[in-house]
């Protein structure tokens, strides 16, 4: 599908189509958590997001999204908003991106979000704190409970839910990021719209009903270990 001539709520759907695909491929078989990872607190309009380091509050709707680790740049651009910087994550291109989602941000909103310099161990806080971010999102990470102290002292901090590097499914991130950016019902219905293009693309295509596959990388030139 060209994200050029697709209509406004097909290219949300194909960004996050990546996503769902990229969740697919990394993710496949990991447990997830139960209930409600977040709620709007009775008695005011704050939105309280519960997570593995305790719970965060958002005060406000978000305006500036630094977006850390793997998908949380997709769904966060796919719901409407640029993130104002970015890390550069494995796989990404010789511009510091994934393909898909340079894309998408190009065409979308006419530029890249920053890229994070890389900093010897954890994140770079001082890069961060340069962007003001008012929300820092890293569902697909693994952010240690110190360098999340660290990053609240910066801005609302959502790391991951459960556990590092388990993010839940990408239905489950999507509706997470969505309220964290006070999005519920666009989240909810990007969810639909990507289950229907998902739908729709297996119905193109039924020599692949019932079939299953198997993927796999080496993870360094010349290394003996391989990611299946």
């Amino acid at each position: 599908m060209s994200l050029t001539h697709a209509r406004p709520r097909a290219r949300r759907a194909s960004a996050l189509v990546a996503v769902a695909v990229a969740a697919i491929l990394t993710i496949t078989g990991c447990s997830t958590g139960g209930g409600d990872s977040a709620a709007v607190q009775p008695g005011t309009d704050a939105v309280v997001i519960k997570h593995a380091h305790g719970s965060t509050t958002i005060p406000e709707k978000p305006q500036r999204i630094v977006a850390l680790g793997w998908m949380s740049p997709d769904v966060v651009a796919a719901l409407g908003t640029n993130p104002v910087g970015i890390e550069e994550v494995w796989g990404a291109g010789e511009s510091g991106y994934q393909p898909w989602f340079e894309d998408f941000v190009t065409q979308e909103y006419g530029e890249t979000p920053e890229i994070i310099p890389y900093a010897e161990e954890g994140p770079n806080y001082e890069a961060i704190m340069a962007l003001k971010p008012d929300l820092i999102l890293g569902l697909y990470s693994g952010i240690t409970d110190v360098e999340y102290e660290r990053l609240s002292e910066i801005a609302p901090t959502v790391p991951y839910i459960t556990g590092p590097w388990n993010p839940g499914t990408w239905e489950e991130m999507t509706t997470t990021i969505g309220k964290a950016m006070w999005e519920d019902d666009k989240a909810a219905e990007l969810v639909e719209e990507t289950d229907e293009l998902v739908d729709s693309l297996a119905a193109e295509h039924p020599e692949f009903t019932d079939k299953t596959f198997v993927w796999g990388l080496t993870l360094n030139e010349g290394g003996t270990e391989l990611g299946v």
